[in-house]
């Protein structure tokens, strides 16, 4: 660019020059005549022709100057081009696969994801039933513990009443059966029957009337539930025994204590069945606690 002003430059000052001399000589030679003015014309063409062809060869090698400075940028700038185009291709193509891996590992994710989360999802709605499962049986259950807590109310309260009635009625029998009438009957006063008496109210039974043979004649019925007789070898006595109690249709229990069982006629055993005997201390009480809760 610096040589193509150059050359301007000159062809400049050479123009104004020739017009220099051209009016210089024109002032001093006004009488030249036409054939120097055609000669100095023609020099001037002349010289016109050789700038405008030194101005052509300056604009040629400026031209082919900037040609091949154009085409040695061009060629750096393509070379910078291509590197760069190679540099981001590469770019891309490593972009891309790093795109696709990140693609195929998101799928991966995601289908393990889906996976797991059927999984889990199919696991929670088991879960779900099998809690609506168990619900459902609690809830029944509930409903049948209700149902037996109201039988249990109910049985309670049949209970509570039984047992009131059971305690009433035992305290009834228990009180009937300790007031029983006893009484002990002695054949005559040498026999002694306190020991007896005595273990027999320990038990609880009060109601107790010891009296002599000859008294039976005075006792009521009502007034012996059980009879114990203490039988020596008197017969006609125990006659008069048996005849108290033959008159009487509930037919009052008789425990004939004697140490002479065999001595006792057969006639008065065959005739009131209701007795037993006891030979011993032990046998009396063991046999009244049999007959006293008949």
């Amino acid at each position: 660019m610096k040589t193509m002003h150059k050359a301007y430059m000159i062809l400049f000052i050479l123009l104004f020059g020739l017009i220099l001399v051209s009016f210089n000589s024109h002032a001093e030679n006004e009488a030249l005549d036409s054939k120097i003015e055609y000669k100095i014309l023609k020099q001037i063409d002349s010289e016109m022709k050789g700038v405008e062809k030194r101005f052509e060869d300056l604009k040629k090698q400026n031209e082919d100057h900037i040609n091949q400075r154009f085409h040695s940028y061009f060629g750096q700038i393509q070379h910078l081009f291509d590197m760069d185009r190679n540099s981001f291709n590469k770019m891309t193509s490593n972009i891309t696969y790093f795109a696709w891996a990140i693609y195929i590992l998101l799928a991966v994710i995601i289908i393990i994801l889906g996976f797991r989360n059927y999984s889990v999802k199919k696991d929670i709605e088991d879960q779900i039933k099998r809690n609506d499962q168990r619900l459902e049986y609690l809830t029944q259950f509930a409903s049948e513990v209700k149902e037996k807590q109201e039988e249990l109310k109910t049985y309670e309260k049949e209970l509570k009443s039984l047992t009131v009635s059971y305690e009433q009625e035992f305290k009834k029998n228990f009180t009937a059966f300790h007031e029983k009438h006893i009484v002990f009957i002695r054949e005559h006063g040498n026999l002694n029957f306190q020991k007896e008496i005595d273990e027999i109210k320990e038990r609880g039974f009060n109601n107790i009337k010891s009296i002599l043979c000859d008294e039976v004649k005075s006792l009521k019925h009502q007034e012996c539930d059980i009879m114990l007789y203490y039988y020596d070898d008197s017969t006609e006595k125990l006659d008069t025994i048996f005849e108290f109690l033959k008159q009487d249709k509930e037919r009052i229990p008789l425990l004939i204590y004697t140490f002479q069982t065999n001595h006792i006629p057969r006639n008065y055993i065959i005739e009131y069945r209701n007795y037993i005997f006891a030979n011993l201390p032990l046998t009396l009480i063991s046999h009244f606690n049999i007959i006293i809760r008949l």
